[in-house]
């Protein structure tokens, strides 16, 4: 199945989806984890577009790992729909 993101849209791929335990086994769940969580871009959708109709382009493309408001997670199949707007940035993995 090929999923196309609407205007404004970005899928992601979380990552440590489900439970999460502690050396000590205790479980967390998802409201006890951290809210910004992270996730590969899968696909983009067209630029979002402002009140005063300019078109903002996303700042991140396909195949990055970015940081993400997980209160705002539209959820389909294993992916994750958020705005451009959720995302609070991305992981620069430099040597």
């Amino acid at each position: 199945m090929i999923m196309i993101p609407t205007r404004g849209k970005v899928i992601l791929d979380r990552e440590n989806k489900g439970e999460q335990t502690t050396e000590h086994g205790i479980v967390y769940s998802e409201k006890q984890k951290d809210y910004w969580i992270r996730g590969q871009v899968m696909a983009i959708g067209e630029g979002k577009m402002h009140s005063s109709g300019r078109i903002h382009e996303a700042d991140f493309s396909v195949g990055d790992n970015v940081i993400y408001d997980m209160r705002k997670v539209n959820g389909y199949s294993s992916y994750d729909i958020v705005d451009f707007d959720d995302i609070v940035g991305v992981i620069c993995e430099s040597e």
